[in-house]
């Protein structure tokens, strides 16, 4: 009996630690990663804009193909949203605000946890390229969502690799639409006379009108 005790009595020692350990941790978290991308700005932010394109290159849908996506009748621009469901649980993404060409911001809420913050930000310089950066932050955890981290390795492990291996897909997936419709110019070329195609007709003066 007493063995018991001590074992219940340890047990809760442990649970009280833990429960300071993740009542400590930071109450906000900031994650982005961010790559250059040999594309026009236009182009990337049409392929984020438009959510049913995520399944292109989506890092979670490459580590879960089995997962259940949901698109709502908008998926286009503000409003517009897509829900998935796998064996981790359930989400959401929704597009709140955006500046054509130049910013994309989304709310992502993951089962019933408080939402975060997505932004997406495009810089083009003078070469034809775009900077293109992936974030995402909240300023108000949930105990849960704090204990998964603390024990997961920290958000930086949690969202850093997916967003890294999402951006390298997105690289992939646009610089192929380029090269779809690219025009090469090999120079001015010189064209000699040829066939063609011609009908004639003929009438009198009088029926010329």
């Amino acid at each position: 009996m007493k063995a018991i005790k001590y074992i219940l009595f340890l047990l809760l020692i442990f649970i009280i630690g833990v429960s300071i350990y993740v009542a400590v941790q930071p109450n906000s978290f900031e994650v982005s990663r961010e790559r250059t991308i040999n594309a026009p700005s236009s182009l990337i932010y049409d392929q984020i804009i438009e959510l049913k394109n995520w399944e292109e290159w989506s890092p979670w849908k490459e580590k879960q193909p089995n997962a259940t996506i949901s698109y709502s009748e908008i998926t286009n621009g503000i409003g517009g949203s897509f829900s998935w469901e796998d064996k981790d649980g359930n989400g959401t993404i929704r597009t709140i605000s955006e500046t054509p060409n130049t910013f994309i911001e989304e709310e992502i809420q993951f089962d019933d946890f408080e939402p975060s913050i997505i932004n997406w930000t495009f810089v083009p310089d003078s070469n034809g390229n775009t900077k293109v950066t992936w974030k995402i932050k909240s300023g108000n955890i949930p105990f849960m969502f704090k204990a998964y981290s603390a024990f997961s390795g920290g958000f930086e492990k949690i969202f850093g690799p997916d967003f890294e291996r999402g951006l390298e897909k997105l690289d992939s997936v646009v610089v192929a639409k380029t090269k779809a419709y690219s025009i090469t110019v090999e120079g001015i070329t010189q064209h000699s006379g040829g066939f063609y195609l011609y009908n004639s007709a003929s009438c009198k003066i009088d029926e010329l009108e």
